[in-house]
């Protein structure tokens, strides 16, 4: 199974997230991983999604491209 990583830009998520409020909604455009958790979403779905578990936030549809999760408006990311 391919995994696409965010690494070395994490940063970026955790700058932009932090000026973002709980309701407010995000949209990604590529590899939506590293957003997730800054934006306040749980490491265990996370993890499950990117190793196609049906636990994972995207009930493992998504794996590490597409993470959606509505609850704290990560509304997935475009291919």
């Amino acid at each position: 199974m391919p995994v696409h990583l965010y690494s070395g830009e994490e940063a970026i998520a955790v700058g932009v997230c932090a000026c973002l409020e709980r309701t407010d909604y995000v949209f990604g455009n590529h590899r939506s991983t590293a957003t997730t958790s800054p934006k306040g979403g749980a490491v265990g779905p996370l993890i499950a999604e990117i190793f196609g578990k049906k636990t994972g936030c995207s009930r493992g549809r998504g794996g590490s491209m597409h993470v959606i999760d509505p609850e704290i408006g990560m509304m997935g990311s475009a291919p």
